[in-house]
């Protein structure tokens, strides 16, 4: 990706939410160690891996922590624990489903 100039992006960076990431005891724990929040080490795991994240939130307070989460540096060991955290498919979306294609783009056909 380097080589042609693409930026990874993390899409819903947060998972909506699913599997209850915010509450995950190994990002909590990591938090913990920085005095951040889940949802801080998530952005930071992502920033210091160079993929592009804009996390999505109504609540004016979560929007603040978002933005003074940049304080602090994730040490390797940190990277590494939670790199194993990825289960190697979406958390939110089937994308190799032609079922999830009709919902997302709310097709519907009638019999």
């Amino acid at each position: 990706m380097e080589k042609y100039q693409i930026q990874p992006m993390a899409w819903a960076p947060f998972a909506e939410g699913q599997n209850g990431i915010f509450g995950n005891t190994v990002l909590n724990e990591i938090g913990g160690h920085y005095n951040k929040t889940s949802a801080q080490v998530i952005l930071r795991w992502l920033m210091q891996n160079k993929i592009a994240a804009i996390p999505k939130s109504v609540h004016k307070e979560r929007i603040e922590e978002n933005f003074i989460g940049n304080d602090f540096m994730l040490s390797k060991e940190d990277m590494n624990k939670i790199s194993k955290l990825d289960e190697g498919k979406s958390l939110i979306l089937d994308v190799r489903s032609i079922d999830e294609v009709y919902r997302l783009h709310n097709i519907r056909f009638n019999q």
